[in-house]
């Protein structure tokens, strides 16, 4: 999750529990859209894991 968005959710904890009206979501709470937004980072970090693998694939050097 952005460091910004972060700072901005420890600022208001005692805000997590307000509702809104989310257009792709219907009515949810601020706690909820936090729940939404880490799942919606899993697929990206999965990402950048699996280039990563392959970085490091590619520096092997395969002697049998």
């Amino acid at each position: 999750m952005n460091p910004v968005t972060l700072a901005a959710l420890q600022a208001l904890p005692q805000q997590l529990d307000r509702t809104a009206m989310f257009e792709a979501y219907g009515p949810l709470s601020l706690r909820s859209l936090v729940h939404y937004l880490c799942s919606h980072d899993q697929p990206h970090l999965a990402g950048l894991q699996w280039l990563l693998g392959k970085i490091e694939a590619s520096r092997v050097v395969f002697a049998p």
